[in-house]
């Protein structure tokens, strides 16, 4: 496990997480929780495997969070990570998706308005689409505590605000 300080601090956990690793790994993310702050971001890309109990040491450490009104998120996850969670149902409870491929999709949109030949309104148009992409996966991982209906109702302005874009672009386009 690797600690990158910042706000919030991000840990990077490698290896297999069971039941001989997770009773380790919960009292290394509790200390990290006692001597960082209650808002915590886990990189599992290195993570090669997950049962239960690293499940529940997650979980812990979420529980842990949010009684200090704060929380855990995933940022990266490898597939085994990624898909343990989600067939669990705890793809929400760590904002594992919705904040990944939003701010992945706002970088690669900023990167194709820099590709090809395209107008400055083209160019602009793919560069707001990426930013509101951005904007909303920043709005994910630095809000965590927000209900399902706000969520939703940020969900839909993104997409009518990303859709408008991307109508505008393709008649401009064409």
């Amino acid at each position: 496990m690797v600690i990158r300080p910042g706000a919030p601090p991000v840990v990077e956990i490698f290896g297999e997480i069971d039941i001989q690793s997770a009773p380790r790994l919960r009292e290394e993310l509790l200390r990290v929780v006692r001597r960082h702050g209650s808002r915590l971001a886990l990189d599992l890309g290195g993570v090669t495997f997950l049962d239960c109990a690293g499940i529940n040491a997650l979980l812990a450490t979420r529980r842990r969070t949010r009684l200090e009104d704060g929380w855990v998120r995933v940022i990266r996850a490898s597939p085994c990570a990624r898909r343990i969670i989600s067939l669990l149902g705890l793809a929400e409870v760590f904002a594992l998706s919705a904040l990944v491929l939003a701010i992945i999709a706002g970088f690669f949109e900023i990167f194709a308005a820099f590709r090809g030949r395209q107008t400055a309104g083209t160019r602009a148009l793919f560069i707001l689409g990426g930013l509101v992409s951005i904007a909303f996966g920043v709005v994910l991982f630095s809000r965590p505590g927000v209900g399902a209906v706000t969520l939703a109702l940020l969900f839909g302005l993104f997409s009518l605000i990303y859709g408008i874009s991307q109508i505008t672009l393709g008649i401009q386009l064409r």
